[in-house]
């Protein structure tokens, strides 16, 4: 998997990504305009939310869906897929890392399905 460049602490907190990778790893399928849009909201953040343990896993006992984005360069498909727990579904969809960012209305109506299989 790449590697991205991370400042480590600084005045205005804990840790940052550069923007150059940001742009090429996680949002290489959204328009220009969000993505000079996120990269402006860039902010530092605590690496707590990648060290500290979760204190509840929801999918352990709620139906869940993993939805693999096909074209996702900061995490291979492939990654994506082994990741993927015994009893959880997974559907392929067709964006990069923040498909939220860069398919929003398909991406709800992925979400939207998924939520009415799952009842």
């Amino acid at each position: 998997m790449p590697t991205l460049a991370v400042d480590g602490p600084g005045e205005d907190g804990p840790s940052a990504f550069h923007a150059d990778p940001v742009r090429e790893l996680f949002l290489q399928t959204a328009t220009e305009a969000t993505t000079e849009q996120a990269v402006a909201r860039l902010t530092r953040q605590s690496v707590t939310a990648f060290t500290q343990p979760p204190r509840q896993i929801a999918w352990q006992r709620t139906p869940s869906t993993y939805v693999v984005c096909t074209e996702d360069l900061a995490i291979p498909p492939e990654v994506q897929r082994r990741r993927i727990k015994a009893g959880t579904r997974s559907v392929d969809f067709r964006a990069g890392h923040h498909p939220f960012l860069s398919r929003p209305g398909a991406f709800a109506e992925l979400i939207a399905t998924e939520t009415r299989l799952a009842r």
